[in-house]
């Protein structure tokens, strides 16, 4: 029988790879600790409040981290309960790049440089209450739980998590972001499966990049994104819902975080898809009169941005102000009603005894007599101007604006005559803006 070939690990997947000095089983103290912990299945609690400064006794090298992270060896097995880890002062870079981690990975309340976790498969990352001094580089990771970057996190560099994939949520409750030089979390073309959680946020410095991300749920304040503001990037990002009871719905909130996005997406590179996604879940969840003030201010924002020139310009402008975009028809009924009630009272005053400016008779601008010679019964007297202006303004014909006409013989006549013209063309004008607008209400609701 020839001689057992002895199969040759890669450097840093034995425990023996990090002896200290090469003394056989030497560790830090804390080393010592965690290997133990991970055997048993156990937490290593260092201590409750994240080291500020290098403490030996709760000193761990990120290379042992990630040998014990990925699983130990015979001699050194991890338990199936994974790596739980408290208080620690994490010396290098956590590097799991294209790592597979069979089990759970909890580093709470410690410090570490950088987390590398690339195209790693992780069962759940929980990071609650760590600082990373350099950012996460997560491309592509993918995560069969969740991710948990909460309840005092903090990163002073970028959190990149592009591409990635979470099963559970994506947790940022409490957390505190930076990058001086960037994004200070990017998420484009993420996919959350829960909830993706943005409360309680300071930024220090940098944006927030969303684009083609999508999430289950967005759990959000308003405070959270006033750190992005001009710096937040929503063009594709999508939801199937906004959770109303611990997220805001408010329109002006929802309107302020929509003009948080970069300059050029409100302008020159208008983007309306967040618009349009924000305006589909309010609606689909219950919230209409909150969708339509935000379809209106995107309409306002279109202009502002440029999208309509020349005469369509303030066309827009008053199809915004008479219909609110097809979205408040009603205000083109209350201008209609102003304007029936204002030139009743006009009317009203036209037709008086002593002013005889409107005249009885089937003709336009008919030459009458004086109204004194009116006799009382006749159909002056018994003019109802309310009934006249009406009839005038609606362009269904109530057969009362033939009964008088303005007298052209009076000045006053005349202008009381094209003041009956202008409402019977605004008449037809408006009905036809209100039939199109509910028409188009209906299709959006």
């Amino acid at each position: 029988m020839g001689d057992t070939v002895e199969t040759k690990r890669a450097h840093g997947r034995s425990l023996a790879d990090f002896w200290l000095d090469g003394e056989e089983g030497k560790l830090h103290p804390a080393e010592r600790r965690i290997v133990d912990a991970c055997a048993k299945g156990e937490v290593c609690d260092l201590g409750d409040v994240r080291p500020e400064a290098t403490d030996p006794a709760k000193l761990i090298r990120a290379g042992l981290l990630r040998f014990l992270a990925l699983g130990g060896d015979a001699q050194t097995p991890v338990h199936e309960h994974g790596v739980h880890l408290i208080g620690a002062w994490i010396d290098g870079t956590l590097d799991l790049d294209c790592a597979a981690v069979p089990a759970r990975l909890a580093i709470q309340r410690s410090r570490i440089e950088t987390l590398i976790v690339r195209d790693a498969r992780l069962r759940g990352l929980y990071m609650d209450g760590c600082c990373v001094e350099a950012g996460i580089a997560g491309d592509r990771l993918h995560g069969e739980g969740g991710v948990f970057l909460r309840n005092g996190f903090r990163a002073t560099g970028e959190v990149r998590l592009l591409g990635a994939e979470i099963g559970g949520d994506l947790d940022c409750s409490g957390g505190t972001f930076g990058n001086a030089s960037g994004s200070a979390l990017s998420c484009d073309g993420a996919k959350v499966a829960g909830g993706f959680f943005f409360r309680e946020i300071e930024m220090l410095a940098g944006g927030v990049g969303l684009s083609s991300c999508h999430v289950g749920t967005l759990v959000d304040g308003p405070q959270s994104w006033a750190g992005a503001k001009g710096k937040l990037i929503l063009d594709g990002f999508t939801y199937g819902r906004i959770d109303g009871k611990h997220a805001f719905v408010d329109a002006v909130q929802r309107i302020a975080w929509l003009k948080s996005q970069r300059p050029d997406q409100l302008a020159e590179e208008f983007r309306p898809q967040p618009w349009e996604q924000l305006i589909k879940v309010l609606r689909e969840t219950g919230h209409p009169n909150a969708a339509r003030k935000v379809a209106i201010a995107k309409q306002e924002q279109m202009r502002v941005a440029g999208r309509f020139a020349g005469i369509r310009r303030p066309i827009h402008r008053l199809y915004g102000a008479f219909v609110g975009y097809g979205y408040r028809p009603e205000r083109l009924l209350y201008a209609m009603s102003a304007l029936w009630l204002g030139f009743g009272l006009v009317f009203l005053w036209g037709s008086g005894d002593r002013v005889g400016r409107i005249a009885p008779g089937p003709t336009l601008f008919l030459n009458a007599p004086e109204p004194r010679d009116v006799p009382r019964h006749s159909p002056l007297h018994d003019f109802d101007p309310w009934r006249w202006s009406l009839d005038a303004l609606l362009p269904i014909d109530l057969g009362y604006t033939a009964t008088a006409h303005p007298d052209e013989a009076r000045w006053q006549g005349r202008v009381l005559g094209w003041m009956a013209v202008f409402e019977t063309l605004f008449g037809w004008i408006a009905s036809l803006l209100l039939v199109a607008s509910v028409t188009n209400l209906l299709k959006k609701d």
